[in-house]
């Protein structure tokens, strides 16, 4: 199923890679990213697909993990929920 990750917060070095390395120890396949720094601003939306739900209830406990380690808020939208 596809998802998307969007991550908003101050900008810090190691976001990306802390973000992508969680991903991809779950894996699940990033197809698309695009991210911006604005102001000291980081933005970052992921796109990416993971089949198995446990790892997606893992990845998401992880993404807690960062959301408070970098001071982040970072929310996930299903395939349903982008479409609708």
């Amino acid at each position: 199923m596809l998802y998307m990750l969007k991550i908003t917060g101050n900008d810090h070095v190691g976001i990306v890679a802390r973000i992508s390395t969680a991903i991809s120890k779950k894996n699940a396949n990033i197809y698309s990213a695009e991210q911006s720094v604005k102001e000291g601003i980081f933005r970052m939306k992921i796109f990416f697909s993971i089949d198995n739900k446990d790892s997606l209830n893992e990845l998401l406990e992880e993404m807690n993990i960062i959301e408070g380690e970098y001071n982040l808020v970072i929310d996930i939208s299903s395939e349903e929920e982008i479409t609708d």
